[in-house]
């Protein structure tokens, strides 16, 4: 429950952002603090709850009680110092997300609902959802739908919604924001001596691709800096650093065909060039022979799309 309510509030403080508002990281000391007005905190605050302020939606999750075993897949290669990911071998079963506005005065219960289908719309869309979103898990599909005038409506009311005045600086956001789905023919499999095979809605392909993109980061000057700055670190000297640019696993959509979708979060990002030369660079592979759908960090063409 936690994984999953974090992330569905993630994607909301980036959509937050992307409109020109501003959204707190609710994992600092300068989080959101409650005071005596909705004035004192941030929308995803007023919706999602802060120090001081409850949220203003309940939320139950019903789902399969079935627990998936987790299966070790390797890099096909001779360096044995990585030990590898454990990545479940089946998708999800279907569950179901039962939301409850709250009553209250300071906050529309209407507004609040549709709040949260944009922002699980947007998950479904481009992002993912849960605690094993890192491993390339977490795409869902909904049977959320919105037209133009709900998301223009609702992006007018939020608008005038009351807010503190301050500064994004570099915290993510959907106005700086890469998105690219590639819709591919043959999963790449170079990099991997283990494959889940005979599943019918997924295959192993995050890991592959997450390698291929560090491997351009490889050269250059600082060249260890940049990897580790744009592809993440886990422990060693420094503190752990998340992933700038996410990757999912393959999965079989709707049309019939296999999928790969790659997020970049460049916000005034110091490699945000070495960013977008890497994914150009990615476009032209022939051997995944990939149709590649580019949305560019505009905030109103994700907006635009969710009614698609």
């Amino acid at each position: 429950m936690t994984g999953l309510l974090g992330s569905i509030r993630f994607w909301g403080e980036a959509i937050v952002r992307g409109l020109g508002l501003w959204a707190c990281d609710p994992t600092t000391s300068d989080s959101c603090r409650y005071q005596t007005s909705l004035a004192d905190i941030c929308l995803v605050c007023q919706v999602f709850g802060c120090n001081g302020f409850s949220a203003a939606f309940k939320i139950e999750i019903t789902q399969s009680d079935a627990e998936t075993q987790l299966v070790a897949i390797k890099r096909n290669t001779a360096d044995r110092r990585h030990n590898g990911w454990r990545i479940p071998t089946q998708p999800q079963k279907p569950f179901t997300i039962r939301i409850t506005p709250r009553q209250s005065q300071s906050i529309d219960p209407e507004y609040t609902l549709t709040t949260l289908k944009v922002i699980l719309k947007l998950i479904e869309k481009f992002g993912a959802i849960g605690a094993k979103a890192s491993q390339g898990c977490g795409i869902i599909s909904t049977d959320i739908r919105l037209n133009d005038d709900t998301i223009t409506n609702w992006n007018n009311r939020t608008q005038k919604k009351s807010q503190p005045n301050k500064s994004n600086d570099q915290l993510p956001s959907i106005a700086h924001l890469t998105s690219l789905r590639s819709q591919i023919s043959a999963l790449p499999e170079a990099f991997l001596k283990t494959q889940i095979n005979g599943n019918p809605n997924w295959q192993v392909a995050s890991q592959a691709f997450r390698i291929w993109l560090r491997n351009q980061f490889r050269t250059g000057n600082n060249a260890q800096a940049k990897r580790h700055e744009i592809m993440g670190t886990v422990g060693g000297k420094n503190a752990s650093k998340r992933s700038d640019i996410w990757v999912s696993q393959g999965y079989l959509a709707a049309s019939g065909i296999w999928e790969v979708r790659i997020v970049a979060w460049n916000q005034n990002h110091a490699y945000k060039g070495d960013i977008q030369k890497s994914f150009e660079s990615l476009k032209q592979l022939n051997t995944l022979n990939a149709n590649w759908i580019d949305y560019p960090d505009q905030s109103e063409k994700f907006l635009k799309a969710l009614s698609q």
